[in-house]
């Protein structure tokens, strides 16, 4: 059977490559979309995660309200909270953090520029945002009480300059008028755009403007990687200083969860609108070896084949054909993938400017080429 099908391959060969050729392009198209699909949605979640933490904690009514911030939901004793979840054993480290939106100048008139304020402490910017790989040149890092850091798109609105003092203006918890100032230190020009739009402070300096002390709005739990998140929820649901406050893992809240199941459908869509494409050229190659065949067919069949043999002869023809063309395409599309995820894509930066502030691109996207992609394509290719 073995040796008769490779004869069979081979007897017609422009059909059998045209065959293969089917094969292949489909399985090429497939490991590219594949691999594309998971290297920008990975991107996106790992941007996500490392700004939101894997877990968080919360008042009910923050959860509840979060795109309004409202301050007054705020957590009491956050640093012997975050001390205490920072103890668990599938934590790397859990911090405090307020975000406010203020008003910002360089000038002595009141500030005309909205900019997300950040207070957390300085470990968080430089462990988890990463903010001194991403400096701009004669930038520094916090040195005295006050300094601060601006992103980039927040210094080019002021026209701010490296040691000028920032006025930032907001409200506190009760909703009354306050204000802070401090030196410009540092600006953030990195691969996040979300952050060239932010302000950072110390965590200190933002509970003074909103007059919490020894509160913030939230603590972000970190574990090794964003799949830790229900570890570390079933690890803290034993701590009695969580009593009435809400532990999110990051799988769970919006937008993430719905990204993630949207994700796999745009996945599967593609792979049935190629595999269904590919497939129709393989049954067309296929249908026409069958026809032109028949009278071998009722030879094989005289001589005693049975019918499940020669249908077993074509299926083991195409299975032939369909490593081949698999092998390729893998090969291929691995490559194409290999080049997305080294070099990537950028976007241009007029596209970037017109993002809205809560969505998290890189200016670079990339492909994520996975074993995972490798052997879904070349299994779906075996089947086409």
């Amino acid at each position: 059977m073995i040796r008769l099908a490779i004869r069979n391959v081979f007897r017609n060969t422009r059909r059998s490559l045209l065959t293969a050729g089917m094969v292949t392009l489909g399985s090429a198209l497939l490991c590219v979309a594949i691999a594309w699909i998971d290297g920008v949605f990975a991107q996106v979640l790992e941007m996500a995660t490392s700004s939101s933490g894997h877990v968080r904690v919360v008042q009910p009514e923050y959860a509840e309200l979060e795109k309004m911030m409202p301050l007054y939901a705020n957590v009491e004793g956050v640093q012997s909270i975050s001390d205490e979840i920072g103890s668990l054993k599938s934590v790397t480290a859990a911090y405090p953090r307020i975000s406010v939106g203020v008003l910002i100048t360089n000038t002595d008139e009141i500030g005309e520029h909205f900019a997300l304020l950040m207070g957390a402490p300085l470990e968080m910017y430089s462990d988890q945002y990463e903010l001194k790989s991403q400096l701009t040149d004669g930038s520094q890092w916090f040195e005295k009480p006050g300094d601060l850091l601006l992103g980039r798109k927040v210094a080019e609105q002021l026209d701010a300059q490296l040691g000028q003092e920032i006025r930032m203006n907001g409200m506190t918890q009760d909703g009354s008028f306050s204000g802070i100032k401090g030196r410009l230190v540092g600006i953030v020009a990195g691969d996040n755009p979300v952050q060239e739009r932010q302000a950072f402070v110390s965590l200190e300096q933002v509970q003074y403007l909103t007059n919490m002390p020894a509160a913030a709005t939230e603590i972000l739990v970190f574990g090794a990687d964003r799949t830790w998140d229900k570890v570390i929820v079933s690890e803290m649901e034993g701590l009695d200083s969580l009593k009435g406050l809400t532990v999110e893992p990051w799988s769970t809240r919006e937008p993430w969860a719905g990204m993630v199941a949207m994700a796999s459908v745009i996945a599967w869509i593609l792979m049935v609108v190629i595999i269904f494409i590919a497939s129709l050229g393989v049954w067309n190659t296929m249908t026409m070896s069958v026809m032109e065949r028949t009278g071998e067919i009722g030879v094989l069949r005289a001589m005693g084949m049975k019918r499940f043999r020669v249908v077993g002869l074509f299926v083991l023809e195409a299975l032939m054909i369909g490593v081949l063309g698999g092998l390729l395409g893998v090969l291929l599309g691995g490559a194409c993938a290999y080049y997305l995820e080294v070099v990537g894509v950028g976007i241009g930066e007029d596209v970037i400017d017109n993002m809205d502030d809560t969505v998290l691109f890189s200016r670079i996207i990339r492909a994520d080429l996975s074993v995972f992609a490798v052997t879904l394509t070349f299994m779906t290719a075996i089947s086409m």
